[in-house]
């Protein structure tokens, strides 16, 4: 085990015993190999969690509390031990390198720095070589509160002399054998930079350090499940089964509710159904009303060239030509001939009035077909107005 960060640092609080201080954290040291109590809830609590000499800046992103002491939980973060090391293999992080803490004579607290290579997930790099600054609060107190500062400065990756990743870590004492772990991070940026570029690297910053403290928090909930002795994990696994007890009693009160949502979700799919079919009804009401567009479109074409044809003017008449008639046997002729014209032109009106009925029969019937497709049709929506039947009655007249 490295040397403890508190071995050169006098204990202004306790001057009658010297000792107490760096015997207080070599016992932390050897925290991993000493015996926890069977019973977390056999510990006595104190009122309050010891307050954090340090500010708490950026974003909280782990907030966890473990049946562990504080100074266990520092000997396993800070200290060079086995955890940290495997933690860090699993997250493929290689090449580790960590000096001891030293004290700092300027500000009074420890500093220690770690160096390691992290593999990273990027188009532009695949590696990055990192130095970690860490700088141990000097107001922290062994067995009650310990406050790191760490300063992350990364190279090879884009923009990596334009910031830095600070992050803070807060280890509370709750009890004799319970503590709290808060970790908090932001980035500080050395240089100005876009506020598109900006964006990138804060979302990219804090996604690494939420994937980091989820395994950092799997890792210490299995290594304190580990410590915990035989006895307490059988009171714990009586636990489970109790909430597990709890959880199926749960289950069946909230049954009622999940088959309401089931019946919700069936009405939903029928409506979803309702609104297909009513899309579909819609859609080949769009086609037959098209084509009926088409249909009358042709007809009054048809009567147009029809009217053009018939309503040439008539030949002039040759009466007009020649010189009033002057006797009985005059106006005879000239009547005749006017007769004959007038029943020239009754013929023409009646062939054309005889066609225009015969096209109305068949608007009507074409209709007539369209309306009773749209009966058959299942149109559910109410907003889809139904067609009715066109009138007849000009065509009855004629």
């Amino acid at each position: 085990q490295p040397p403890s960060p508190f071995e050169e640092l006098p204990n202004e609080e306790e001057d009658e015993d010297e000792a107490s201080g760096p015997e207080m954290f070599a016992s932390a040291r050897e925290a991993q190999h000493s015996e926890m109590p069977t019973d977390v809830s056999d510990s006595s609590d104190t009122a309050e969690p010891p307050e954090c000499p340090s500010t708490h800046e950026g974003r909280q992103i782990l907030n966890l509390t473990l049946p562990m002491s504080v100074d266990q939980l520092f000997t396993l973060l800070f200290t060079g031990s086995r955890f940290f090391h495997d933690l860090l293999t699993s997250r493929k992080t290689y090449d580790v390198t960590e000096s001891n803490w030293q004290p700092c004579p300027e500000t009074g607290n420890q500093l220690r720095q770690l160096t390691y290579t992290v593999t990273l997930n990027h188009a532009m790099a695949k590696a990055a070589q990192t130095t970690e600054t860490q700088i141990l609060h000097k107001a922290s107190r062994p067995g009650h509160v310990y406050a790191i500062d760490c300063d992350v400065q990364s190279t090879g990756v884009p923009y990596c002399d334009a910031f830095c990743v600070k992050s803070h870590y807060c280890l509370a004492r709750l009890s004799d054998n319970r503590s709290r772990l808060c970790i908090y991070g932001c980035v500080r940026y050395k240089k100005s930079v876009w506020g598109l570029v900006k964006a990138v690297i804060e979302k990219n910053t804090l996604q690494g350090l939420e994937g980091f403290c989820n395994d950092l928090e799997s890792a210490l909930l299995r290594e304190a499940e580990r410590l915990q002795p035989s006895g307490s994990k059988l009171k714990q696994r009586r636990r489970r089964l109790q909430c597990n007890n709890r959880s199926n009693s749960n289950r069946d009160r909230s049954s009622s509710s999940q088959a309401g949502f089931g019946s919700s979700f069936g009405l939903a799919r029928v409506s979803e159904g309702r609104r297909l079919a009513t899309s579909t009804a819609v859609k080949l009401l769009l086609v037959l009303v098209s084509l009926v567009l088409l249909m009358n479109v042709a007809l009054l074409y048809w009567l147009w060239t029809s009217a053009a044809t018939s309503d040439k003017p008539p030949a002039l008449d040759v009466w007009m030509l020649e010189p009033p008639p002057q006797n009985a046997q005059d106006w005879v002729r000239l009547m005749s001939q006017r007769e004959a014209f007038h029943r020239q032109r009754h013929d023409l009106w009646q062939r054309a009035l005889h066609d225009l009925r015969h096209q109305l029969h068949t608007m009507e019937s074409s209709l007539q077909r369209l309306q009773d497709t749209l009966r058959v049709v299942p149109v559910t929506n109410s907003s889809v107005p139904s067609p009715t039947a066109p009138s007849t009655s000009s065509s009855g007249d004629l």
